[in-house]
């Protein structure tokens, strides 16, 4: 059983760093051997959206996003889920997503990796809204 599959709500008070995030969901699906991860966010009044579908397999796949041209998702376990982001070979964020053993909470560390500095983090709680 894979418990990071569902539908996620953050808690915004428990977020440490990065951006000041007021709302957000998560939802990360499976269709067959792909997972569809649909994130969704408001930050400064400001609604954000982002959709990606990957094998969580930890091979690299080419994107046409602005920020990056590469990513990875890997399933560890069934409790974790780990990703990273490619701007040609250097790795430019990663993200580390684990839950709860009862299942109800979920942590993302991502962190922003900028070229001439220390890494950028941001710790985000989700509490689970559905399954699947």
């Amino acid at each position: 059983m894979t418990r990071w599959l569902g539908h996620w709500r953050l808690l915004p008070e428990l977020t440490i760093g990065g951006d000041p995030v007021t709302d957000g969901t998560y939802r990360i699906e499976k269709l067959d051997e792909v997972l569809r991860f649909t994130v969704r966010w408001r930050e400064a009044g400001e609604e954000g959206e982002a959709l990606f579908e990957a094998v969580p397999d930890g091979r690299r796949i080419p994107s046409e996003a602005e920020s990056h041209d590469a990513f990875t998702v890997l399933a560890e376990d069934a409790d974790t889920l780990s990703g990273t982001a490619w701007m040609g070979k250097r790795q430019i964020a990663r993200a580390l997503r684990r839950v709860s053993k009862d299942g109800r909470l979920m942590t993302v560390l991502q962190e922003r990796l900028p070229e001439d500095g220390p890494p950028e983090p941001a710790f985000q709680v989700y509490e689970r809204l559905g399954h699947g």
